[in-house]
């Protein structure tokens, strides 16, 4: 995460602005909170943005990840590409933590 940069998730804590459009009551929101300090702190300390969204992946919008990714608008950084044949080493390694970004299995 750069300075001043953005973090857009799919998957991941919900930020206060998401929580009020899916309507969360306070309860939620306080558990919610909690599980999102560790990220929130690096997000403060970066004077990031995080925004979650969530969406159901349909063609329309997987061609449109497809094309900001190829005109590089978002860069997805990628940590490890794994033959399909150590696909349960790659569920592995994202199990451990260590990730420190995508994780691919290449089919070819």
């Amino acid at each position: 995460m750069k300075v001043g940069g953005k973090v857009i998730s799919l998957i991941g804590p919900v930020d206060d602005e998401t929580a009020e459009e899916m309507g969360l009551n306070i309860v939620a929101r306080i558990y919610l909170y909690f599980k999102r300090i560790k990220l929130t702190g690096k997000i403060k300390e970066k004077a990031a943005y995080y925004k979650l969204i969530s969406m159901q992946p349909n063609n329309k919008q997987l061609e449109m990840i497809k094309k900001l990714a190829e005109e590089k608008i978002v860069k997805p950084i990628i940590d490890k590409i794994f033959p399909f044949s150590e696909s349960i080493n790659a569920l592995l390694y994202q199990k451990s933590g260590h990730a420190k970004g995508k994780i691919i299995i290449k089919m070819k």
